[in-house]
């Protein structure tokens, strides 16, 4: 867990982030909070870091860690409900050594803004939600619980609760905002979009792409088609395995590549064995390196079910890599231009664009191209000026919690 303090123009902003964004390399969050804070030094600002891990003393460790890792091994509706509120609880109680030193709290999740607004009455006008995604929706798709049950419930009143609350709030897409708006019945209309922004300038070395290739023993002819993400129900592993398992019926030089770990880990590795393309298809867990394996996909493939707005998406698109994406993706995608979108998640319309893609080398070069400059809608500069007016307004009194 982190708390994040970023001195910027001359204003103290703290970050309150309940995971570990140095050891998580794939966290959509964990990934906007760092090129959030390098666009901040890299503009010239004095950022800091303060880890849970570096405070956190026997005491806390006894009162908190353990209770918690005891919650994650008992099957229970309510277990997710509480290590979430355990984790807010604990940052909310450590923030308050220094929060009272800060002129922004910026937060990024409802049950942690909650946990401020309350604890912290004179800080309610200086904080700032970033919504990545709808907590109560997003664990009743992971088969969490039921949308009938008091678990999801009581997540959507959290949720509900701080959305009405916050006077400063931010998407990182319109599709969020929408898809909010939609299963919460609340009015967003008052609320900042700010897309997630990647270092557009940033390219891997060809020979370390060249050495990967050789690793995983890749040969010259054949075709990569690869994904990067979170092993989880959202990210759509299994249907990455059918896409696979439909197309080597019909093409033999083709390999694919899965780069990422999470909660369906042993489900996907179960299902790969299953379906008999072991030989064909590359675990690799999770990789620091992550844009050398980009770098080796000559298509990706992104099959989200739900999804905010994808950095992993975004990267692909900065290294020219061609993509075919869900539905949820629309927003980052131009439709046969930058990639190609697939609705509904069909497994045959997701094999008929990956094998257009792989048959047509002009129509991939021309969509790579492409790729490439939209990616460039999504800088990391542009993400970070946008917040720092969203800092400033407040600071004046002039942002919506006027």
């Amino acid at each position: 867990m982190f708390l994040y303090i970023i001195f910027s123009n001359n204003m103290k902003i703290l970050f309150l982030h309940e995971l570990d964004s140095r050891k998580l390399v794939s966290d959509g969050v964990a990934v906007y909070i760092r090129a959030l804070q390098k666009g901040l030094t890299d503009n010239g600002d004095e950022t800091r870091l303060v880890s849970f891990d570096e405070i956190c003393g026997l005491k806390r460790l006894l009162k908190y860690r353990l209770p918690a890792m005891f919650l994650y091994k008992i099957k229970s509706d309510w277990t997710t409900c509480w290590i979430y509120f355990i984790r807010a609880r604990i940052i909310g109680k450590m923030a308050k050594e220094f929060i009272d030193e800060f002129d922004i709290v910026h937060v990024h999740d409802p049950l942690l803004f909650n946990e401020i607004y309350e604890r912290y009455p004179s800080t309610r006008p200086r904080i700032v939600m970033t919504i990545h995604g709808i907590r109560s929706y997003d664990n009743m798709k992971k088969k969490l619980y039921s949308e009938n049950s008091a678990p999801h419930i009581w997540f959507k009143k959290q949720e509900v609760l701080a959305l009405k609350r916050s006077h400063n709030t931010i998407f990182v897409s319109e599709y969020l905002k929408s898809h909010v708006s939609d299963k919460l019945s609340i009015d967003l209309s008052k609320v900042y979009v700010i897309y997630n922004g990647i270092d557009t300038d940033f390219s891997p070395k060809e020979t370390d792409i060249l050495k990967l290739k050789e690793n995983y023993g890749i040969t010259p002819d054949e075709t990569v088609i690869g994904t990067i993400g979170r092993m989880s129900s959202q990210k759509g592993p299994d249907i990455f395995v059918s896409v696979a398992e439909k197309l080597l019926k019909e093409l033999s030089n083709i390999r694919f590549i899965m780069v990422g770990d999470g909660e369906m880990k042993h489900d996907i590795e179960g299902l790969v064995k299953s379906r008999g393309i072991s030989d064909k298809f590359i675990l690799t867990g999770l990789r620091s390196d992550k844009f050398e394996h980009i770098g080796l996909f000559d298509i990706s493939l992104f099959p989200s079910r739900w999804e905010g707005l994808s950095f992993s998406l975004l990267e692909t698109l900065s290294l020219g890599v061609p993509v075919v994406a869900s539905s949820a993706h629309r927003e980052a995608i131009r439709n046969s231009i930058d990639g190609i979108i697939v609705f509904g998640n069909d497994i045959d319309a997701y094999c008929n664009a990956i094998s257009l893609l792989i048959k047509d080398k002009s129509y991939r070069k021309k969509m790579s191209e492409s790729a490439r400059r939209r990616s460039h809608d999504f800088s990391s500069v542009m993400m970070v000026r946008k917040h720092l007016d969203i800092y400033t307004k407040m600071g004046s009194g002039s942002g919506f919690n006027t």
